[in-house]
């Protein structure tokens, strides 16, 4: 975490002009460079099945991350600086740009644009912060819970727009004598937009009467508009963030499922690794264990709350089904049975060919 935040850091220093081309700023830019290349390196490398990692966003995030300096150093290597003097001098950053001014202005200021781009690339690593916060996984969590009820505010929210925009377009525009911020339909929804969300940037605003009033009107609707989605999102963040833990489990397992290359409706191998007696249950201390396989560290009494939010039927234990369903919700119970049933048939056979 550290790492990100000094990197992050190193970028804020670097934008100011006298300190953009510090040998020192480039050294430590190179050393968070060459940690986060080893972690790359490091996942594949651990990985059950390396392919997999094909489809798992943060990892494109990591070497998107890294991949800018490498282009830097290519393009300064190429344009005949020495390698040890690229990598822990001032030479990188001055001999991308002058191989830049010799493509000509036009093609050069293009090419500056995409390299100035691909340093920003480098605050993609705030993004690996997520794994280490498990603030981040709660909201991400809420937000694809609210992501259906969310619908019918930005439905609405697009109606008014139109509406309103069409009335201060009318009143507002050429034809209403106005003036030139509304002198077509998408600069009259530009500001419709932000008088609605109350964020007003003043960059058009009406002079007419009834430009004034239409405005009014959109003001009034936009301070009760915007409640709706905000209480959408509160909602479903306060149910998750009393989820939480049970959330770290269900987080840890897809990722587990993601790293051995194995489907969703495959978490019944994940299971039968947890149940050691194999009874088709999992015991107090089975579920402590399988915490402790997931990585997912609390403390006794927050492991006995969340067994019982996973023993739904208050049994003493949490079976398979109970298992699945808050682990895999979106898993029908059907295609759980076959598999539990396949899997049952066929013994430890099928566990070893997956390398649990």
């Amino acid at each position: 975490m550290l790492n990100i935040v000094l990197s992050v850091l190193v970028l804020y220093l670097q934008s100011l002009s006298h300190l953009s081309d510090s040998v020192t700023l480039h050294s430590i830019e190179l050393g968070c460079t060459i940690v986060f290349s080893c972690e790359v390196l490091v996942r594949v490398a651990a990985a059950y099945h390396p392919a997999a990692l094909l489809f798992d966003l943060m990892v494109w995030v990591d070497i998107a991350s890294v991949v800018p300096f490498y282009i830097e150093l290519g393009i300064a290597v190429v344009s005949g600086v020495p390698v040890g003097a690229a990598l822990f001098g001032e030479e990188m950053r001055s001999s991308t740009d002058l191989q830049v001014q010799q493509q000509g202005v036009e093609t050069g200021g293009e090419v500056t644009n995409v390299l100035q781009l691909l340093r920003l690339l480098r605050l993609l690593r705030l993004l690996k912060l997520g794994r280490h916060y498990e603030g981040s996984m709660v909201l991400i969590s809420a937000l694809k819970r609210s992501a259906t009820a969310l619908l019918v505010p930005c439905f609405f929210l697009c109606v008014m727009i139109c509406l309103f925009a069409g009335l201060m377009f009318y009143l507002e525009g050429p034809t209403g004598g106005g003036q030139a911020g509304f002198d077509n339909m998408f600069k009259a929804s530009w500001f419709v937009l932000v008088t609605l969300t109350t964020v007003g940037y003043g960059d058009c605003y009406p002079i007419t009467v009834g430009g004034k009033l239409v405005a009014s009107v959109a003001i009034m609707c936009g301070v009760l508009f915007m409640a709706m989605p905000i209480t959408i999102v509160g909602q479903s963040f306060a149910q998750v963030w009393e989820e939480r833990e049970a959330l770290q489990v269900v987080i840890r397992v897809q990722e587990l499922l993601v790293e051995r290359g194995l489907e969703t409706h495959e978490v019944v191998l994940v299971f039968k690794e947890f149940d050691s007696s194999g009874d088709g249950q999992l015991d107090s201390e089975e579920f402590k264990r399988a915490l402790g396989v997931l990585g997912v560290r609390l403390p006794p009494s927050k492991v006995r709350q969340l067994f019982r939010t996973f023993d739904q039927d208050h049994s003493g234990t949490v079976s398979y089904e109970e298992f699945c369903h808050i682990v895999c919700p979106d898993l029908d119970e059907e295609t759980a049975h076959t598999m539990w049933n396949a899997v049952s048939g066929t013994g430890s056979t099928r566990r070893a060919n997956v390398n649990l």
